[in-house]
């Protein structure tokens, strides 16, 4: 029984890619891939795109080998893998596993499938190579893969290198890491690693693990992918319209024979104003008072009025015109001010008792300041008094 993987933190979408035999199915295993089929030949057991849960919202994606199939048709297999990632609800790879043997005559098929991984990150905005591993059947690691990894990667940089962010354009497989990885129980029989007393940690070192000890193949690659979740590869699936069939689809998974030529358009209806936009406030609005406010004291216990001031008025009563006549306006009846919500006179206490009441204390203002109100009254009825009283003389 294999080891289920722990990758905490993130969830994680591992792809594993290359020839048949190189170990893409058996690597699921040692993830946690339930009832993946492992083969001990080069005969493939992978024969289309499968999506396997390995714990913790983690999956491991297995897809059929490179020697399965010709050159024109990695586009296919390109399309299932976007597919079945888009049925998953899946929207980013952290990692691709590029497995890879020692065979130093293939290097037109490294660069077949480094194109590939290229594919699979052609709407990525960064360096996909920072989110691959070249995983080598063997002990030693040969520079044939990386190679040619490193010139596909110039190519495809130079034309996307406006939207790519992360790329060294020095070396762009600066960050790509090596595993190399040769089974202790299919060693010849003729190894020395077979025939000496080696540790499991010796063994290590020469890259040897035992098939009987997962958990260690395991650690290697959680070390090698824990930094890969910080900067996933983006697949940023879309809709466009397809010009010869109603179909709309990411272009990516759609069947080429038909979608060749495509337009871009909006998948989803939304309102908007077409008129002048007026700012509102979203909340609701608090009353407050604009001008300056009067300090009273809290504790103290007071009674306002709560209606507003009259100023105070000739009595054009005619007695009190006869009275007027009769002194020369030495004496002139007058109605005094008074508050028009309960016709007391304006140096009054009202009848609302306010404690503690800040908008209260607006109020309390007007009968605090009435003695500077009854003041600028008496002026405007002197200045008029005056007035009137020179117009009389000079009548006369």
């Amino acid at each position: 029984m294999w080891l289920k993987s722990k990758l905490e933190g993130h969830s994680q979408c591992i792809i594993a890619i290359g020839k048949t035999g190189n170990g893409k199915s058996f690597t699921g295993a040692i993830f946690g891939a339930q009832s993946i089929k492992v083969g001990n030949s080069a005969q493939s057991v992978t024969t289309e795109v499968t999506v396997y849960d390995i714990g913790d919202d983690n999956v491991y994606v297995d897809t059929p080998g490179f020697d399965d199939s010709n050159e024109s048709n990695d586009d296919e297999i390109a399309r299932l893998i976007f597919r079945a990632l888009l049925n998953k609800e899946i929207h980013k790879i952290t990692t691709i596993l590029w497995f890879v043997s020692t065979d130093i005559r293939a290097t037109a098929s490294f660069k077949r499938e480094a194109n590939f991984i290229e594919l699979l990150a052609r709407d990525h905005d960064g360096n996909v190579w920072d989110n691959t591993i070249i995983v080598t059947k063997g002990a030693q690691i040969g520079n044939g893969p990386r190679e040619a990894a490193k010139e596909v990667a110039k190519n495809t940089y130079d034309l996307k290198k406006e939207n790519c962010k992360s790329a060294n354009k020095d070396d762009l497989l600066v960050n790509t890491s090596d595993f190399a990885i040769q089974l202790f129980e299919r060693l010849p029989a003729k190894s020395v690693y077979a025939d000496f007393p080696f540790t499991s940690d010796q063994l290590n070192e020469y890259n040897i693990f035992k098939e009987s000890e997962p958990g260690r193949i395991l650690s290697k690659y959680n070390t090698l992918i824990k930094e890969h979740p910080e900067h996933p590869i983006k697949v940023n699936f879309r809709k466009v319209k397809c010009l010869n069939c109603p179909e709309e689809t990411d272009p990516r998974i759609a069947v080429p024979e038909c979608h060749l030529d495509t337009e871009s358009f909006h998948p989803e209806k939304i309102n908007s104003h077409i008129y002048k936009i007026i700012s509102v406030h979203p909340n609701t609005l608090d009353e407050y008072h604009p001008g300056k406010l009067t300090p009273y004291h809290p504790d103290s216990r007071d009674f306002i009025h709560t209606g507003n001031p009259v100023d105070s008025q000739i009595n054009w009563n005619p007695i009190e015109c006869l009275i007027r006549a009769v002194t020369f306006g030495a004496v002139n009846p007058m109605i005094s001010g008074y508050w028009d919500c309960c016709g007391k006179q304006l140096n009054s206490f009202g009848l609302e008792d306010v404690k503690n009441s800040t908008a209260a204390a607006m109020d309390l203002a007007k009968v605090r300041d009435v003695n500077t109100y009854m003041t600028c009254a008496s002026i405007k009825l002197v200045k008029s008094l005056v007035v009137k009283f020179a117009i009389t003389v000079v009548k006369r």
